[in-house]
């Protein structure tokens, strides 16, 4: 007890703070959802284009799944979190730390 009294003593005296923390990490969210096939042939769809974008461009590619989508936005930091399914779809939920590089990105649909 006395031992650590005096190491403590000893780091107030020469100036030294305990270590605190890191702030916790800030994250970017984002989601995206297919129809099902029936709601697609209703509204009269044929398929999904994933665009990625930011300040010098965008990137677009034709993608049949959500999985598809979410292994290429990977490839850009976002994580997948969560998927939720309705009447009309799933969507994919996912996020990835908040970067500086202005990258966004949604799913589209093309007749």
């Amino acid at each position: 007890m006395k031992k650590t009294i005096s190491i403590l003593a000893a780091a107030l005296l020469c100036g030294c703070k305990p270590s605190t923390p890191p702030p916790p990490a800030k994250y970017e969210t984002g989601s995206m959802t297919m129809y099902n096939s029936d709601t697609m042939a209703t509204l009269g769809y044929s398929h999904y284009t994933l665009n990625i974008c930011n300040k010098s461009g965008n990137i677009e590619t034709n993608v049949a799944t959500l999985d598809r989508a979410a292994n290429i936005l990977g490839q850009y930091g976002w994580e997948f979190v969560s998927s939720s399914i309705d009447r009309m779809g799933e969507t994919y939920h996912l996020k990835r730390q908040a970067q500086a590089d202005g990258y966004y990105f949604y799913l589209s649909t093309e007749h």
